[in-house]
């Protein structure tokens, strides 16, 4: 009996473990503690947090135009003559995607913006928003997101038409270290 006790115990906590680790979770526990204590942490500190977060978005603006860049080129070269199809309607759905969410945040911001008052919260001081540092100035203006993913949909084409197909191995490899990048080491 007390081994079945012990046992539900450590299945009991073990489920406890998975919903704090559960990524959802911290994010929602993150919002409350700023929305409930963020006033009240030193200058420094929100600070701290504020050039963690910068840091996180440089690096992801560093790696995701080489990877949009991978997983177009070696996507489209997979698909061969359906690659002009494709992109034909996910650029349709993206039209259409990106005009329904500008409509929805416009209509929510209309409504909301004059019953929500941020903006008087001492948190909000314009020195708490500057990072202590930014590896956002070191990249190169062109080096975007939208050049990549160009520049990916003209590779795939180019390769997908049958040309270049020697150096195909080098985009799947390329590819497979992006997936750990974003795995292993950006995902955590």
């Amino acid at each position: 009996m007390q081994e079945n006790g012990l046992h539900g115990y450590l299945s009991f906590m073990r489920n406890r473990l998975k919903i704090l680790t559960n990524t959802t979770f911290q994010t929602i526990i993150a919002i409350c503690f700023v929305l409930a204590f963020g006033s009240h942490l030193p200058l420094s500190i929100s600070r701290g947090f504020y050039t963690f977060s910068v840091l996180i978005r440089d690096l992801l603006m560093y790696v995701l135009p080489i990877a949009i860049f991978t997983y177009i080129t070696s996507m489209l070269a997979g698909l061969k003559q359906q690659a002009f199809l494709l992109v034909g309607v996910l650029l349709f759905f993206e039209a259409l995607s990106n005009t329904l969410s500008i409509s929805y945040a416009y209509g929510i911001g209309f409504f909301v913006y004059n019953k929500i008052s941020l903006l008087s919260n001492p948190f909000q001081k314009a020195e708490s928003l500057v990072p202590y540092f930014s590896l956002g100035q070191f990249r190169p203006l062109f080096y975007t997101v939208d050049k990549g993913t160009f520049l990916g949909v003209l590779t795939g084409f180019f390769f997908a038409t049958g040309k270049g197909t020697s150096i195909m191995p080098f985009f799947y490899k390329l590819r497979k270290l992006i997936d750990l990048i974003f795995s292993k080491i950006l995902a955590k």
